[in-house]
């Protein structure tokens, strides 16, 4: 192999790592996408919608009465709960 071709191998490998990188970052930290489980939200939410959800508000936003919000119950429950805010 000659040497331009080891170098487009790397830029592309590099590029690879960079868009896994960036993926991962959006994933885990900005966006995410949840499935409802369940008919406790009708009929805002049906069983088995999808849900493309944001996480900076997690750490920006004073909640208000009748919003929906996304939470872990406890960090041994891998679920995930839906649920509309009735009181403060």
């Amino acid at each position: 192999m000659s040497k331009g071709v080891l170098k487009e191998i790397k830029e592309w490998i590099f590029s690879i790592i960079i868009a896994a990188i960036v993926a991962f970052v959006i994933k885990g930290f900005l966006i995410d996408i949840i499935q409802v489980s369940g008919t406790s939200m009708l009929p805002n939410l049906s069983d088995r919608d999808r849900l493309v959800i944001e996480k900076i508000s997690l750490y920006t936003h004073n909640y208000e009465r009748g919003e929906i919000i996304i939470f872990k119950p406890t960090s041994e429950i891998n679920d995930i709960y839906i649920k509309r805010i009735i009181g403060l």
